[in-house]
């Protein structure tokens, strides 16, 4: 659609363009010619313009200009989108439970978006347009205060992970909405999703000891990719440690893989975080986990994300829920909840 206009806006400049080229004569006459001097001005300027814009000038013009066009149109479109969306609360919370590996008891669950608007997209891509156009951080906090309304309808000893992106935990926008959240903030843990390398660390690292002096824990999420590296890990120094789903699919019959998350938990037992297996969906890296000395796992096998308050209810079944950072990551055998 944008392409057919913008041809027909080209076949329209062309058109013009021949036509002054037409009057180019009377406009040179015109120009020395007494009372309408003026008028003849203009239009031998425009000829000379008509003149130097040739159709090959004109196609390079159209080259130059189309990408441009094409993301301002986009950048509209995605606007209102996004404006819509937020206007709306076109999205709900799903809750994806985490089981206690030693225990085989739901400890916690995390908050996940599920867009209910038009057009159909992952959440990732929602909140990646949203970023684009510099409304990610009130995509983000919406999603945040939906996913800890909703919390009031699990059970109590179920702790909630909301992810946030490290400019948003930095901004300082985000504690006061996890303070007026209708649960106690010791139930309360902010994932930090990384996309991008942090470069200035002080700064996130006071927000998380703001975060801590309310008994809110830190969580680096996808531990093991992209830029979640062990650098970012050292540097954070989380709560919780929650290793890639990359990492842990085939780390049953995959040497390198159980390596990697062997070194994880070795760091996690020194520094008193506690760590968890994400992307789970066997029997056998569930196994391969629990030896490994891993504390908790998620992901398929153990139960997908649900909006339906029946499945909530569900999860009733827990250990004691842990309120400091020290009783994160005991020795086994005994694990905590987190």
């Amino acid at each position: 659609m944008l392409d057919r206009r913008l041809l027909h806006l080209l076949m329209a400049v062309a058109a013009v363009n021949g036509l002054v080229c037409i009057f180019a004569p009377l406009g040179i006459v015109v120009r020395h010619g007494g009372a309408h001097a003026e008028v003849g001005h203009s239009i031998y300027f425009a000829a000379v313009v008509a003149l130097a814009l040739t159709p090959l000038e004109l196609v390079t013009l159209w080259l130059v200009l189309r990408p441009r066009l094409v993301e301002l149109v986009d950048r509209r479109q995605i606007e209102a989108e996004i404006a819509r969306m937020i206007d709306g609360q076109l999205l709900e919370m799903a809750f994806q439970p985490i089981m206690n590996i030693a225990s085989h008891q739901v400890m916690g669950v995390e908050a996940l978006a599920r867009f209910t608007a038009s057009p159909s997209m992952p959440p990732d891509v929602w909140f990646s347009r949203a970023e684009r156009i510099g409304r990610g951080a009130e995509l983000e906090l919406l999603a945040i205060r939906k996913a800890l309304d909703a919390a009031r309808r699990l059970p109590e000893h179920l702790s909630v992970a909301v992810n946030a992106s490290p400019s948003l935990v930095m901004s300082g926008e985000l504690l006061p909405v996890l303070l007026r959240a209708a649960i106690p903030p010791q139930r309360i843990i902010v994932e930090v999703t990384e996309h991008t390398s942090v470069e200035d660390y002080p700064p996130l690292l006071h927000a998380r000891d703001q975060l801590r002096e309310h008994a809110i824990r830190v969580a680096v999420d996808d531990a093991g990719s992209g830029y979640s590296s062990f650098r970012h890990i050292v540097a954070l120094a989380p709560d919780i440690i929650k290793i890639d789903r990359a990492l842990i699919t085939g780390i049953d019959h995959d040497g390198a893989r159980r390596a990697m998350v062997a070194s994880l938990v070795l760091y996690a037992l020194e520094s008193g975080s506690l760590i968890l297996g994400e992307g789970v969906e066997t029997s056998a890296e569930l196994d391969t986990l629990d030896l490994l000395g891993v504390d908790a796992a998620q992901g398929y096998l153990l139960g997908r994300p649900t909006t339906r308050p029946d499945d909530w209810a569900d999860w009733r079944e827990s250990s004691t829920l842990i309120t400091s950072p020290a009783q994160a990551a005991p020795l086994r055998p005994t694990t905590p909840n987190i």
